[in-house]
């Protein structure tokens, strides 16, 4: 659906992810994570022979392997060198050592440099919308100017993606930008919502009415699987009075229609980590189930991701 409406490409956080998505039929295919394991190494070099496939990557020593699995598998993996624009997790940590890896690249057999990746989440998590739009300038700035470097010395640097729901259209905005990866806003939830209130809140959980006390209702959807402490009633204004592992409590009246055995919708908190308890996503259209997607993958024994893979 995204790339039918306009998406150049899906990027996923994990090869697993990657192969369901090429599998599909989707030819753009850019893992924004590192894949070190080797035998997701082999498989993102045999995944590389379907489609053009690109990682993330910021160690000299993953660059090898990478290009090792490649040759043996007769493909090439594009090379995205991650930049760690203030997120302080992944990602290179100067100019000077991006363009060394981007030389390790270019002079590697069965590598592809694409340009850079950069995650400002650390912007994301600034609700300030002034103090964000700063920050992420000033991440953008530094990020670009990385991109400037390689050209400067002649190292291709077509890609330059970078964002994230909570930053989207100020990175877009950002002169030197290639291209954005977003993901939250497509299901939405109410940290996201918090940042971005354009995009309407899309993913909830249906939950049941396990007790009802005199100033409260339990709800069989806890932390766990709403994704967060904020998840609310998408019907009813009930004020959250705590959130354990499988239960949702809120505090309620006399005047609360909900009885034992009821169910009722909860907007979800986080659906990064929400969606991950589930195995389907039930769409609805006008109060009425239209289809049933499953959630994959979790792994590479999941759906039989690697089935495919084991004669290659």
């Amino acid at each position: 659906m995204q790339v039918k409406a306009g998406a150049i490409g899906i990027g996923t956080a994990t090869l697993w992810e990657a192969i369901v998505i090429a599998r599909v039929g989707i030819q753009d295919v850019f893992v924004i994570n590192q894949v070190v394991r080797p035998e997701m190494i082999r498989a993102a070099a045999l995944l590389a022979r379907e489609v053009p496939l690109k990682v993330a990557v910021d160690d000299a020593t993953n660059v090898t392997a990478l290009s090792d699995a490649a040759q043996a598998a007769g493909s090439v993996i594009g090379c995205v060198i991650e930049v760690d624009t203030g997120m302080y997790r992944a990602g290179v940590n100067s100019p000077e050592e991006a363009l060394a890896l981007a030389h390790k690249i270019t002079d590697r057999p069965g590598l592809r440099l694409e340009g850079i990746t950069g995650y400002e989440g650390h912007c994301s998590r600034e609700f300030d919308k002034v103090k964000r739009e700063r920050m992420t300038h000033e991440a953008m700035d530094y990020f670009v100017g990385i991109a400037n470097r390689m050209r400067q010395e002649g190292l291709p640097c077509p890609i330059v993606s970078a964002a994230g729901t909570g930053t989207w259209e100020l990175t877009a905005n950002h002169p030197g930008i290639t291209e954005i990866q977003p993901g939250s806003y497509a299901t939405m939830d109410g940290y996201h919502r918090g940042l971005e209130p354009r995009f309407k809140q899309a993913t909830t959980v249906l939950t049941t009415i396990i007790s009802r006390r005199s100033e409260h209702i339990v709800t069989d959807a806890g932390a766990k699987t709403v994704g967060a402490t904020k998840a609310v009633f998408r019907d009813y204004d009930f004020k959250i009075a705590r959130y354990d592992e499988e239960h949702g409590i809120f505090s309620t009246d006399a005047s609360c229609p909900l009885r034992v055995g009821d169910t009722a919708e909860l907007l979800a908190g986080y659906t990064p980590f929400a969606v991950s308890y589930f195995d389907v996503y039930y769409v609805v259209e006008k109060g009425r189930v239209i289809d049933v997607w499953p959630v994959l993958p979790r792994g590479p024994q999941h759906g039989g991701l690697l089935d495919a893979f084991k004669e290659q």
